[in-house]
Formats: structure tokens, C-alpha cells, sequence
């Protein structure tokens, strides 16, 4: 615990061969927190990714005995369509929950005004 709090609030430099702890800023530390914070998740958000693909991987085409292999894999509908990007982070997860609540939040208002009139 010492030590993360360390880390995240004392920069520690070197003066004529010897080692100084100067204390960072609370926008400083506050950056270095968040980075933290975001390098965390991502990991974590690719270690899910990775054990998922593991489960979906692909598979030989049925029916056909040709040894083909289909990649399967999961796509997130949201209200434009399926999205289809190269790499995905948690930042673009984030964003389409964010945005599917939204939509959530707008149809139950839109629903319950027409079931009013």
C-alpha cells in the first residue's frame, strides 16, 4: 500500500549521486493514477477478450470435410449496426454501454409518453 502511494505521489530523482523523493503535484498524481487505472482495466479487458476467443475459436466448417477452418467471433449490435474494427479497447466498450443506455433510457420515455397519450 506504502509503496503504490509512493509511486503515485513522489517522484524520486537523482542530485550529485544521491536520490531525492520530491513530492509530484495532485495533478500529477492524479494523471498517474488514472494511467494506472486505464493500464489496469485494459489488461483486464484483454485477458477477457483473450479467454473468450480462446472458447469461440475456430472451428472446421461442418458438412463439408474439406478442413476448413471459420473464425467465429462476437459482434456487438448496437442501434447502427454491427461494428466492425481491427482492435477494440475498453475505451470502445465504455462508449457502447454508455451509448445503449442511452437509447434504453430514451425508448422507455419515448414509450411511456405514447402509452400516456
Amino acid at each position: 500500500e506504502a509503496g503504490l502511494r509512493d509511486a503515485l505521489t513522489l517522484r524520486r530523482i537523482r542530485i550529485d549521486g544521491k536520490f531525492v523523493d520530491k513530492p509530484r503535484s495532485v495533478a500529477e498524481a492524479a494523471a498517474g493514477r488514472d494511467s494506472l487505472c486505464t493500464q489496469i482495466y485494459e489488461r483486464a479487458f484483454a485477458r477477457v477478450v483473450s479467454a473468450v476467443n480462446a472458447v469461440v475459436g475456430p472451428e472446421e466448417h461442418s458438412g463439408e470435410g474439406s478442413g476448413d477452418w471459420v473464425a467465429a467471433f462476437i459482434g456487438v449490435l448496437d442501434i447502427f449496426g454491427f461494428e466492425s474494427m481491427q482492435h477494440n479497447g475498453l475505451e470502445q466498450l465504455l462508449i457502447n454501454l454508455a451509448n445503449e443506455r442511452l437509447q434504453a433510457l430514451f425508448n422507455t420515455i419515448a414509450f411511456e409518453a405514447a402509452r400516456v397519450e
